[in-house]
Formats: structure tokens, sequence, C-alpha cells
């Protein structure tokens, strides 16, 4: 991502979240894009964010009390059983952080984006090993074979598209990506 950023751009920082290489107080927000599932103590990164930002911590994140949607139901629902585990439920965001506010982020039917859910409304996309790298949830399968073929299969028969034909007709959808806002707890 480092390499993607134009010339002139403002100066960007390597760090863990763990431990921001930051002096206290040093930002109004800070910000994540899915990327708590990947932090390996939460808890303290947490503390990191009271620790450097003054006002608000925003974040996209998935709520790991939603229920799974195609993919991860009915071809790769072990997916769903590790990110349940891995994403900050709203309970845990409220033991770090004050006036915790959760709302759904709607997925648009042509996301161009490359998360997990982004191309909900076309399943073809999934078969694709290009679209799969720039998911992390794959990286974590074995073998996804098995999965794979049973979407491409059904794909190709007109089966997910039976199954799914009330997704068809939407043109956003809640696959339980959320948008929080909170305040900081300044010690």
């Amino acid at each position: 991502m480092l390499d993607q950023r134009k010339v002139g751009s403002h100066e960007a920082v390597r760090g863990f979240a763990e431990n921001l290489p930051f002096e206290e107080a040093s930002f109004s927000h800070a910000m994540a894009v899915l990327s708590v599932h990947h932090w390996e103590n939460k808890p303290q990164a947490f503390k990191e964010i009271n620790r450097v930002a003054t006002d608000k911590f925003v974040a996209i994140t998935w709520d790991p009390e939603s229920e799974p949607f195609w993919l991860t139901r009915d071809y790769f629902p072990e997916i769903y059983q590790e990110d349940r585990k891995l994403f900050p439920t709203v309970g845990e965001l409220n033991e770090y952080f004050d006036e915790v506010a959760v709302r759904p982020l709607q997925i648009p039917s042509d996301c161009a984006d490359g998360f997990l859910a982004a191309f909900w409304k076309r399943p073809a996309a999934y078969l694709s090993s290009e679209v799969r790298k720039s998911m992390s949830p794959f990286s974590l399968l074995e073998n996804p074979a098995s999965g794979l073929e049973k979407l491409k299969a059904h794909f190709e028969t007109g089966v997910w598209a039976r199954n799914n034909r009330d997704l068809l007709r939407l043109s956003t959808f809640d696959a339980g990506y959320r948008l929080v806002s909170a305040r900081v707890r300044n010690s």
C-alpha cells in the first residue's frame, strides 16, 4: 500500500497498533479500516489508541454477532467461525471507549473494493484467485478447494441464483460490516 501512494503524499509511518510510534495526544482522531482483526493484542492496541488520540476512534469493522452471508454460510463456514473469534464485539469496544456508536455499513452491489463481502452480488468473482488474494480470510484456509468447487457448480447450474434470488433485487446489502465512532478515554 505504501508503494501505491502518490508522490508528495504526507509521510507514512510503519508501526503496530499495539505500540504506536507517536507521542501521547498526537492526534485528535484515530482510524482503523478493516484491520482490527489483524491485531495481535486488541486490548493493548485500544489502550494505545486512547494514548495517542484526544477525541475519537473511528473504525470500519465487522460485527461478529451478525449472521453469515451466503459465502460464509453455504461455502466457507470456517471463515465465519474464525472471523467471529477475531473481530471485536460492541461489548469489547465499550470496555475501552466511551459513547460507542455503531451503524450498519451498506455495501453497494458494484463495490470495487476487495474485502470479503464486496462481491456479495457477483459470486463468480470469488472463483478468481486474483480476487481471493486480496481477502485475508482466504489466506487462513487450509483447503478452499471444496468450497470453491461447490460455489462454481452452484453458479454454473443456477443453484446460487435460485438460493439467493432475494439478494439479486437489492442494490445494497448489510453483510455485518459496521461503522464505529467512539470517544477515546484519556487518562
